[in-house]
């Protein structure tokens, strides 16, 4: 597999890919903290980006909205 260069222009950073998975920029903050989110392409220092074909990437094998969140429902006696 040969690697492609990266250009600047090819990096989002947290608010970018956060508008590009369609969620706000504290849930992104938020999976990135907890290694939900996908691993950054590039990182300097404390600021991360990834390349919105590895944001599409990770949209595709996410499962649909509701799995797995929210409260669970209350036992019946």
């Amino acid at each position: 597999m040969r690697c492609r260069r990266l250009h600047a222009e090819d990096l989002l950073n947290a608010a970018a890919a956060a508008k590009r998975a369609g969620v706000e920029v504290d849930t992104w903050h938020s999976y990135v903290a907890r290694g939900l989110a996908p691993e950054p392409v590039y990182r300097l220092g404390s600021t991360s980006a990834w390349t919105a074909d590895v944001i599409d990437a990770w949209m595709r094998q996410r499962p649909g909205q509701g799995v797995g969140g929210g409260p669970k429902p209350k036992k019946r006696r």
